[in-house]
């Protein structure tokens, strides 16, 4: 049996929390409204999680980043306005045919999971979000991380605003 919430990522509120139910019941019924909220959202900004007992919860919310990577508030203001009309179409072109400063989209040939493009971020040129380049534009892998969202170019512009919006691209 589990419990899930409802996350906003912007400022880690919890928008619902489901009752205690079985897990993958559960969990369904707070992927399909994630979903509706971020596709009215324009953006990845729900996510899913399991419920944390109040006497569990950390009060202490100074130590949490929502990103992997140490982002100024100018670095933040730089990337909302970047990504503020972009649809996922336009963040594939740009990430495609000029990169997003250290972030490119590349095409694959012969990609097992019949991936046309994956992302490379940062000055390393690693995969994003795995770095053994599980996580492509396909729909079936795509959606591992809620970017099923067309085609597979708009999967990967989802892909590559994720990115952009942890920090990896600036």
């Amino acid at each position: 049996m589990c419990q899930y919430d409802l996350i906003d990522s912007q400022d880690y509120t919890v928008v619902k929390t489901y009752p205690l139910q079985a897990c993958t019941t559960g969990y369904d019924t707070c992927a399909q409204e994630r979903d509706a909220a971020n596709e009215t959202a324009g953006s990845i900004r729900y996510y899913c999680a399991e419920h944390v007992e109040d006497g569990l919860q950390n009060t202490n919310t100074n130590e949490y980043s929502s990103s992997p990577v140490d982002i100024s508030s100018e670095q933040q203001a730089s990337i909302d306005a970047y990504l503020e009309d972009k649809s996922f179409l336009d963040i594939f072109n740009d990430g495609y045919n000029y990169g997003i400063n250290s972030c490119v989209v590349v095409g694959l040939i012969g990609n097992e999971d019949d991936c046309d493009y994956i992302v490379k971020v940062g000055a390393d040129e690693e995969w994003y979000p795995e770095v053994d380049g599980s996580i492509c534009s396909d729909n079936s892998v795509a959606a591992k991380m809620g970017c099923a969202v067309g085609s597979e170019e708009e999967n990967t512009g989802c892909i590559l605003q994720r990115a952009i919006q942890e920090g990896y691209c600036h």
